[in-house]
């Protein structure tokens, strides 16, 4: 085994949720939003399967 580092966003930040918000505006402003939407579950569902 070795040691790998994982960076994930900081929760707590105070500017997370402000870019968490303009993200998903993005997403809902897109005519291809939910095209993406289900890219992105598509890829989740993916790699959860994978960890089963």
């Amino acid at each position: 085994m070795r040691e790998i580092r994982l960076w994930v966003p900081d929760v707590d930040a105070p500017e997370f949720q402000e870019r968490l918000d303009r993200a998903v505006a993005a997403i809902n402003a897109s005519k291809d939003g939910d095209e993406a939407l289900r890219g992105y579950e598509a890829g989740a569902a993916e790699v959860w399967n994978d960890v089963d």
